[in-house]
């Protein structure tokens, strides 16, 4: 693997789970140091409070602003914009973040197109960052964003639970993107033949808790 991700062994990586402030969680990852797991956060609130508690070593905090978290409103998603931006240079961890069109987040659609746009430019400029991305009903967006800001050049970019059409996955694919799936994903026909479709070198695993 590339850049910051070939410093970690593939088959020792959870690349995307979620604590939920779990008090278990420390204890597990202390009793399974040869592991390492890349924590995501929802929100920059969610990412500050993390960072406050002192996680160990071997679990990687990310900065993010989940799709579903977007803002309706525009100032208001251009403040959490805001606050993403001001963390970035304490962590080269971004996720989750990206899009979802899906019939329940919809309406926000415009202001989650601005909100990954800002967010992946503001990553290519620094570069050397990890972004884990939520694509759901909108991985040729994602693919078009992270190609036009630059992201792809400078960053590594997983994304995560990929469930777009073929052609988009093809597509990701020559770009580069490495993709994660965990157990669910891979509980389905869909999800283990693009599984089978990714190069080996670009494919991780996750968990989306922290039991891989």
């Amino acid at each position: 693997m590339e850049g910051l991700l070939g410093e970690f062994d593939p088959a020792r990586l959870d690349a995307h789970c979620h604590l939920h402030h779990d008090p278990a969680f420390a204890a597990f990852a202390q009793a399974n140091p040869d592991k390492h797991f890349f924590c995501m956060t929802e929100t920059p609130q969610e990412y500050k409070e993390f960072e406050a508690l002192g996680l160990p070593a071997n679990a990687h905090l990310g900065v993010g602003l989940h799709p579903w978290q977007v803002a309706g409103e525009e100032e208001a998603a251009r403040q959490q914009v805001a606050a993403v931006l001001q963390l970035l240079p304490r962590t080269w961890l971004v996720g989750e973040v990206g899009l979802d069109f899906g019939a329940a987040h919809e309406a926000t659609r415009v202001q989650q197109l601005a909100a990954f746009e800002a967010i992946a430019a503001a990553c290519a400029q620094v570069g050397g960052k990890v972004l884990s991305i939520h694509a759901v009903q909108s991985a040729g967006e994602a693919l078009s964003i992270l190609q036009r800001t630059g992201c792809l050049d400078t960053c590594s970019c997983i994304f995560h639970w990929f469930s777009g059409a073929g052609d988009q996955l093809t597509a990701a694919r020559a770009a580069g993107c490495y993709f994660s799936f965990g157990p669910r994903a891979l509980a389905t026909k869909r999800g283990r033949a693009y599984a089978a479709q990714v190069p080996p070198a670009r494919l991780l695993r996750e968990s989306d808790s922290y039991t891989l």
